[in-house]
């Protein structure tokens, strides 16, 4: 019988039953497309179980069609708070561009059944960009603004911490894995604690955003 409840499905389940009471009723489409990328993201992580665990296949497939949702709801999400300091539309469309340009030709020459490692790289520099980009927006914003219950800075603060530290991971991965001496264990360590920072700070995001929320209709 496999495990399904993991350091990763753990935190992400909790961060979408956050999300389901703090965003279900949000003025912002983009806050409440949340909801639906986070029950994505569980979905195939509880497939991604099955497959490998039950069925003894690989489940990099999974992984390869959840990085279309991935691009298309952090495009949407920086899109969305970009938007107030600048016109985001013409980056996030050429990043998007070129995460599914090199999506495709990764897919092309090794098929879905491999991950899209070179892809993968491209996107944490993208996240990472957008996520600088707001934060320099947000240290030239004049207006005073109380970043402990910003569910804006909370939530690109994990995406720029988590991809910066699994960007790293990707690209220099051959390198490390010469010279630590259990590299696998320090990857995993890695990987899991990346995670669990993301939804962890998402979830603080989320609770800040419905207080809020809640607090402007008083």
């Amino acid at each position: 019988m496999p495990n399904y409840l993991t350091y990763n499905t753990g935190i992400e389940l909790i961060c979408l039953i956050v999300a389901l009471f703090s965003l279900t009723k949000d003025k912002s489409w983009a806050w409440r497309s949340v909801i639906f990328y986070l029950l994505i993201v569980c979905i195939v992580e509880f497939s991604g179980i099955y497959v490998k665990e039950v069925l003894r296949e690989r489940n990099s497939w999974l992984y390869n069609i959840l990085f279309v949702f991935e691009i298309a709801f952090f495009s949407l999400m920086f899109q969305n708070l970009l938007a107030k300091y600048f016109n985001s539309k013409p980056l996030i469309y050429t990043g998007l561009a070129i995460l599914l340009l090199s999506y495709s030709i990764e897919l092309g020459t090794q098929g879905i059944f491999k991950r899209t490692h070179i892809t993968l790289i491209i996107q944490g520099v993208v996240f990472v960009t957008y996520s600088l980009i707001y934060f320099y927006g947000l240290i030239k914003d004049e207006r005073y603004i109380d970043l402990k219950y910003s569910a804006e800075f909370w939530w690109v603060a994990a995406v720029l911490v988590c991809y910066f530290a699994l960007t790293s991971l990707n690209v220099f991965y051959k390198e490390l894995s010469k010279v630590l001496a259990k590299p696998n264990e320090a990857f995993r360590f890695i990987i899991i604690a990346s995670n669990f920072f993301l939804y962890a700070l998402w979830a603080y995001s989320f609770i800040c955003r419905k207080w809020l929320t809640t607090k402007s209709k008083i």
